[in-house]
């Protein structure tokens, strides 16, 4: 069923808390609040968690905590993950609509007038577009089409898990580019804890089971850093896609979910360098499995993209 909701306010009224959960983010921390500062449509309040980071990270924004009285500081004793980090903000926020920003991104000035745009416009649960730049130079655009819909909960599986729907635009959804009722967050009790990567994947596909509106624009509201941190190496990634596979497998129409769980498992043997249980493998899946060459062929593009990183 279809969230439905009574717009009553204009972009000039718009309230909103921001939440920035960081972890060693001591190189990149200081810009990213900076672009939470310098909002057009200013942050009523600004929660930042600290995810338990061992470096720098926090005292090189003490001075900005210390001369924004909106900004609250939590602290994590040690690092629980993104998601966790997130959730722990829940019972401090105080308006009706919530942006989350990450500590290694930087948001443009008018991010927030955009989410507010789609609010307006009837959405529950909204993503601008970003451009993700690389250290070695290389970047990657991650442009929305400009549409609203209320997913059906399959669909959205198949296009966020296979890239293969009927769906014909195109959309991404990294939390670092989100915007989100308040209530619709709390209903779906935050993020999932138990990921520490790709728990915006898993918050988007609980939106779509509950009847969430989503809006997408194509404006570029983030340029999002690449930088690494534990949280963010192979393995981590790899746990997170197979825990999400396995999760969401059971409702599955086709046996590409279970393809895809595959796939998993023989990028991270070649991310390994377990070249000889990579190519044992492989050749099972396409005689055993009879993986299909579109499968292959998407699986070759992303290998492609890991190694342009």
């Amino acid at each position: 069923m279809h969230l439905s909701r009574i717009n009553i306010f204009s972009v000039s009224t718009f309230e909103y808390t921001a939440v920035m959960p960081f972890y060693n983010s001591e190189k990149t921390i200081r810009d990213a609040l900076y672009s939470i500062l310098n909002q057009s449509i200013k942050a009523k309040s600004i929660i930042l968690v600290n995810d338990g980071s061992t470096d720098d990270s926090l005292n090189v924004i003490k001075d900005l905590i210390l001369e924004n009285s909106n900004i609250q500081l939590l602290n994590c004793e040690l690092n629980s993950g993104i998601g966790t980090a997130r959730n722990l903000s829940l019972k401090k926020i105080n308006h009706d609509y919530v942006i989350f920003f990450d500590s290694d991104d930087l948001s443009e000035v008018n991010r927030a007038k955009m989410h507010a745009q789609m609010f307006i416009d009837g959405s529950n649960i909204n993503y601008v577009s970003s451009i993700k730049r690389y250290p070695n130079s290389y970047v990657r655009k991650s442009i929305n089409s400009s549409f609203y819909r209320v997913f059906q909960k399959q669909e959205l599986i198949e296009k966020l898990f296979l890239g293969t729907s009927k769906l014909d635009f195109d959309f991404h959804i990294p939390a670092s580019t989100l915007g989100i009722e308040y209530d619709l967050l709390l209903r779906l009790n935050g993020f999932d804890s138990l990921l520490r990567r790709l728990e915006d994947v898993d918050l988007a596909i609980r939106g779509a089971d509950v009847g969430a509106n989503f809006g997408f624009t194509s404006e570029i509201g983030v340029v999002r850093l690449s930088s690494h941190n534990r949280t963010k190496e192979p393995p981590v990634e790899f746990a997170a896609q197979r825990y999400l596979l396995r999760k969401y497998m059971a409702g599955a129409l086709n046996s590409d979910l279970k393809n895809q769980l595959y796939f998993n498992v023989l990028r991270q043997l070649y991310f390994e360098k377990k070249y000889f249980i990579f190519l044992y493998h492989f050749f099972i899946g396409i005689f055993l499995l009879k993986l299909n060459s579109s499968f292959l062929i998407n699986g070759f593009r992303r290998v492609i993209h890991d190694l342009r990183q």
